[in-house]
C-alpha cells in the first residue's frame, strides 16, 4: 500500500481475484470467446464508405471509396466507440462474478432505478476502475480473458482424475467395444 492509501492493481491468477487500487477484491469468471470474437467482428450500423466520382483520362468516370470523408470519419469513430462500450459491457458484466455491493446499488439506485444486476455490476466496475487509469483497464481485461488459462489447482485436480502409474501399457490399443462372451 502505497502513502495515498492506494495499491497497485493486481491479478491473483490462482484465485481469479482482481485488486483494485482502493485493495477492493473482484472475482472473475471465464467469458466465452467466441461471443467475443462475434462482438469485435459485428459490422451491424457500421457506416458504408461513401463514394466520390473520379474522372479517368478525361473522359471516364467511376465511383470509388472514399474513407477520407470528414463525414464518414465522424460516423466511424462514432460506430467504433458504441462497438468498443458493447466490448466493455460484456466484459464487465460476464466476466466478473461479483454482483455491486449494496452500498453502491443504494447509493446509485435513485439515478439508474431499473437497472438490474448487471447494469449495476457494470456501473460498479466503471466506478472502481476510474475512466483515467487505462493500465488498470487493461490488467482487468487481460485477466478476464486469461480465465480460460488452467491454474495449477486445476491442472492438479484433472492428473488426478486420470491416473497413470503403469495401469495400462500405452503401447497396447484399448478396445472399444466389449468382447463377447
Amino acid at each position: 500500500m502505497s502513502d495515498n492509501g492506494t495499491v497497485r492493481p493486481r491479478v491473483d491468477y490462482e484465485r481469479r481475484i482482481f485488486v483494485a487500487r482502493d485493495g477492493t477484491e473482484v472475482r472473475l469468471k471465464p467469458i466465452s470467446r467466441l461471443i467475443l470474437e462475434r462482438l469485435y467482428n459485428d459490422t451491424h450500423g457500421k457506416p458504408p464508405v461513401p463514394k466520390v466520382e473520379v474522372e479517368i483520362a478525361g473522359s471516364h468516370k467511376r465511383q470509388e471509396d472514399n474513407p477520407e470523408d470528414p463525414a464518414y470519419k465522424a460516423a466511424l469513430a462514432n460506430w467504433e466507440s458504441m462497438r468498443n462500450l458493447r466490448i466493455t459491457r460484456y466484459f464487465l458484466t460476464h466476466g466478473v462474478a461479483d454482483n455491486a455491493p449494496d452500498s453502491f446499488v443504494q447509493e446509485y439506485r435513485e439515478f439508474f432505478p431499473s437497472a438490474d444486476d448487471s447494469e449495476m455490476r457494470y456501473l460498479w466496475m466503471v466506478e472502481l476502475l476510474g475512466e483515467e487509469n487505462q493500465e488498470d483497464w487493461q490488467l482487468i481485461t487481460q485477466a478476464i480473458t486469461g480465465q480460460t488459462a488452467p491454474t495449477a489447482k486445476g491442472i492438479e485436480q484433472a492428473e488426478a482424475a486420470f491416473p497413470g502409474n503403469g495401469q495400462r501399457d500405452s503401447d497396447q490399443p484399448v478396445s472399444a467395444v466389449e468382447p463377447a462372451d
